[in-house]
């Protein structure tokens, strides 16, 4: 399995070298200037970025021709909208009539390079075998998953039954060309079946982990996998604790923010007390950091019923005023949550905060839950970009699935590509209620 992923690593870089060498084609056709060097590396460098947030250099998945054509086209749309304020920062900038060839040019190339280089690279790739140790009623699904996420290159020779001489017969056939994936560690610690594994080792062949094969394909950690092993992820989700680097960028981020949006929220707050009356702003009680609860704050976009508060009826649409239908879908709703997060009880970055009695429904309900308090809560994160909107109790435990891989792998680039995300939401307005 390594090597098979190792191998799409290489495609990957290859695919990255090939947008490299036809961008400075591009930008050498179209009239080279030395002065602006800087400029043409910082223009390919946010480009390349957004292409890697929007998923055009992931080959784990097999995408068909208009998810990889939507894709590099909304990255190359968002990293040239988002490289015009630091290219207006030089004293002489890129001619437009050259930027704009470049952009279209990369919108044209990315686009191509997708559909037929990386399906070509795809080919290439050798197919892997391997032997599940595990029940095949239940890791069948998730393995199935994992397969297609490398484009169907892994392939199951056998799963193992609980029968130590089955386990043993089964694994004796194993030669160096198939694998051995651990599912259940309970099944891999019968007598004799883990020695014969390491033998196995020993020999050349590869014996690995299915969890962290379905964190590094699926972006997410199976809630079975979890569970199974439940003694790793509790090591590894039990050191996490908040980033003092993170919180000094939510200060910076957050103050500039509410700086720039402050004649915008004046004028979404005068429009809604315009149709609807006073408060302009909606506060619920949401579980933070740890476990503590505070008071969000929202943009009201649901008139008042007797109550006087909003969110019992968020599923129904004739409670949404005409001023709240537009900012949902523009998501400026959210905009009083910089104050939160300048405050410092929320993130930009981290998962949803939820409710205080939906909460405690869940951390009774979904194994781990728990540990989406480690981080402060954000106004997105990763499974807000990766996941649809939730609405049943499945959909809380695929979207705790996505909080806890973020949890666990959080990095700079993570949150890049959650930022990039979050803009690709905004601009095609989905997931707006």
């Amino acid at each position: 399995m390594r090597q098979l992923i190792f191998q799409i690593g290489l495609a990957k870089g290859a695919i990255f070298f090939l947008d490299m060498a036809a961008y400075w084609l591009v930008v050498l056709l179209s009239g080279l200037r030395l002065t602006l060097v800087p400029q043409y590396v910082l223009l390919f460098v946010i480009l390349a970025l957004s292409l890697y947030a929007f998923g055009a250099y992931d080959m784990n998945r097999n995408l068909g021709l208009h998810s990889r054509v939507l894709g590099s086209t909304a990255g190359v749309l968002v990293g040239g909208m988002a490289s015009l304020p630091l290219l207006f920062l030089f004293p002489e900038n890129i001619h437009r009539t050259q930027f704009l060839v470049i952009v279209f040019s990369g919108f044209f190339f990315t686009g191509l390079s997708r559909t037929f280089v990386m399906g070509a690279l795809q080919g290439f790739l050798p197919e892997r075998r391997v032997i599940v140790i595990g029940q095949e009623d239940e890791w069948s699904p998730l393995f199935e998953e994992v397969s297609a996420r490398m484009g169907g290159k892994l392939s199951v020779t056998a799963y193992l039954n609980p029968s130590p001489a089955s386990l043993d017969e089964t694994l004796t056939d194993c030669s160096g060309t198939c694998g051995v994936l651990v599912a259940d560690p309970k099944l891999y610690a019968l007598p004799g079946v883990q020695a014969h594994g390491e033998f196995l080792q020993r020999t050349g062949v590869e014996v690995a982990y299915l969890p962290k094969l379905a964190e590094e394909t699926l972006k997410r950690i199976p809630m079975q996998c979890l569970r199974h092993h439940s003694n790793y992820y509790t090591t590894a989700l039990g050191n996490i604790s908040p980033d003092p680097a993170q919180r000094v960028f939510d200060l910076v981020c957050s103050g500039l923010g509410l700086l720039v949006a402050l004649p915008v929220m004046v004028v979404i707050a005068a429009a809604i007390h315009l149709e609807d009356g006073a408060p302009a702003l909606f506060r619920q009680k949401r579980i933070g950091l740890n476990g503590r609860p505070f008071t969000m704050h929202k943009f009201r976009s649901m008139s008042l019923h007797a109550s006087g508060t909003e969110g019992q009826f968020e599923e129904e649409a004739q409670y949404v005023t005409r001023t709240g239908r537009v900012i949902r879908k523009l998501r400026l709703d959210e905009l009083p949550q910089l104050w939160d997060v300048f405050r410092g009880v929320m993130s930009l970055i981290g998962p949803r905060p939820e409710m205080e009695s939906f909460h405690v429904q869940c951390m009774d309900t979904i194994p781990f839950y728990r540990y989406r308090t480690r981080l402060r809560p954000g106004i997105t994160g990763w499974a807000q970009v990766r996941y649809k909107h939730t609405s049943t109790h499945e959909d809380y435990v695929h979207k705790t699935e996505y909080d806890l891989y973020y949890i666990k792998n959080r990095t700079a680039l993570l949150d890049l590509q959650i930022i990039l995300r979050t803009v690709e939401t905004m601009l095609g307005m989905k997931g707006a209620r």
